[in-house]
């Protein structure tokens, strides 16, 4: 009896971890055709790629970078920054007319800086494409690079930044004529950025820089963007002070739609129109609230003031910089799932400062602390292999200088587990309300009915015995814990 006791206290709770140490950093450098290569230099980009891990940098040096070892690459590998020795004049990527430079593919935190990209084409970004992935550009040249859409930048579902970058010259047969966001973010900044010449090859050329379809565009006061272009499609979140951007019949017949018909229109989207559009994501959904949210609201399932939510994007990399500056009491709220192939404890690292925090799983709070000016802590959380796991992470902050506001949920040691989103998708393993019955709301036959996932438990806001669930004290809900508890 003692050991069975023993096995339930300890299967199932979380606890603390020592904080993950910063790696150091490796050094590769790249010089074009060199025969002799110095230590750790390489001929090419891609062999140098060959030896990088996780905290790399590879510096080019000066000359121009051409053929299929130094364009065509996908990256993968977490925080890798590629820089030039002497800027975007001296190291220049030619790719030309022949392939795309990079694809960038479930990667955190590549940085590109200080080269020029040019010549590129593809089907999905001429010069790049990212998927999944936070990447940060600065100081680089895209010039004269072609695409079926985003001739020099294609992004989805990814978290972009762009800092002093110029886009001259680039064509695109569809749209995005330099950038095509999708389901991303992408802030702009810096007074060097600039939009020169970039055209669709269409029969009626719309003329438009970027396209912006289920985003959040943020362009920098200071981006002298009022001579270019700008399309908004369904979803479009954007921001410039100097003018408004999303100023097209498309946008403005979004603006007026509502959800409640039983259909989901083209101007809507899961995170608008959840009881009626599908998606499955990448990342983790960050919620934004109306001014007076509290992070007291989220201490019980009945708070006396809620929190009125005001705007849901996608955070396909949960991290945050330079956050809400200018605003005091901030509550932001991420959520999503997690699953795992076979139970295991897993680690969560949160590093950041000027942040307070709250993280539940399964409505089970995990984890809590009050605004810390620096923080590295990592929890660890048993998580079983039965169904997938509701996370949620809500972060509160009273300082009003965004510049200090940082956050980061750093990559799981198993790379098999990842944070996704999913809504009415059959078969995601998620049992949603609105799948359960043939028929819907209006009595019409329900496209989102899935048998399937109905034997996986619905998730929501209250820890319930019988669920389905594990989040109580194992020894008081046998029902739900009892494999936790074997």
């Amino acid at each position: 009896m003692f050991l069975i006791l023993l096995v339930v206290v300890l299967i199932g709770q979380s606890y603390c971890q020592d904080p993950v140490p910063f790696s150091t950093i490796n050094y590769l450098y790249v010089e074009p055709g060199c025969t002799s290569c110095a230590a750790k230099t390489y001929p090419t980009i891609k062999q140098a790629l060959e030896l990088v891990t996780p905290y790399s940098t590879i510096i080019l040096k000066d000359g121009t970078f051409q053929g299929d070892l130094n364009t065509n690459i996908e990256i993968t590998t977490p925080y890798v920054r590629i820089r030039s020795v002497n800027g975007k004049t001296k190291s220049i990527i030619d790719c030309q007319n022949v392939s795309y430079f990079i694809k960038v593919v479930n990667a955190q935190e590549l940085s590109l800086s200080g080269v020029s990209v040019e010549n590129c084409v593809g089907n999905k970004g001429g010069a790049i494409q990212i998927k999944n992935s936070f990447v940060t550009f600065s100081n680089v040249a895209f010039n004269n690079n072609k695409a079926t859409n985003g001739a020099a930048i294609y992004s989805h579902n990814s978290m972009v930044k762009i800092a002093n970058c110029a886009f001259t010259g680039n064509k695109v047969w569809h749209d995005g004529a330099a950038i095509y966001s999708y389901l991303s973010n992408v802030n702009i900044q810096g007074d060097a950025s600039s939009f020169s010449g970039n055209n669709d090859l269409n029969p009626v050329p719309l003329g438009k820089d970027i396209l912006c379809k289920n985003s959040t565009i943020t362009i920098d006061s200071q981006v002298p963007f009022t001579t270019a272009s700008f399309q908004c499609l369904e979803g479009c979140d954007s921001s410039y002070s100097n003018k408004a951007i999303c100023q097209n019949n498309f946008y403005k017949a979004a603006s007026s739609a509502t959800c409640g018909n039983g259909l989901c229109e083209p101007n809507e989207s899961c995170l608008t129109c959840p009881n009626e559009c599908s998606c499955h994501i990448g990342g983790l959904i960050l919620e934004k609230f109306e001014d007076g949210c509290s992070i007291e609201a989220f201490s019980t399932t009945s708070p006396t003031t809620p929190c009125v939510s005001k705007k849901n994007s996608t955070l396909p990399s949960p991290r945050l910089e330079n956050f809400m500056g200018g605003m005091k009491n901030i509550v932001v709220r991420m959520f999503g799932y997690i699953n795992v192939e076979t139970s295991q404890d897993v680690p969560f690292t949160f590093q950041g400062g000027h942040f307070g925090l709250s993280f539940k799983i399964n409505a089970q709070q995990q984890f809590f602390f009050n605004q810390a000016t620096r923080f590295n802590e990592t929890k660890v959380v048993y998580l079983t292999d039965r169904h997938s796991h509701f996370v949620e992470i809500i972060l509160f902050s009273n300082n009003p200088d965004g510049s200090q506001r940082s956050f980061n949920l750093l990559p799981f040691v198993d790379n098999n587990i990842r944070l996704f989103y999913s809504n009415l998708i059959c078969g995601d393993g998620i049992s949603n309300i609105n799948e359960k019955s043939d028929l819907n709301s209006l009595g019409q036959p329900n496209k989102f009915y899935c048998p399937y996932d109905s034997k996986y438990p619905t998730f929501n806001n209250i820890i319930k015995c019988g669920d389905g669930i594990c989040n109580e004290n194992p020894n008081s809900c046998f029902k739900d814990c009892y494999q936790e508890m074997t």
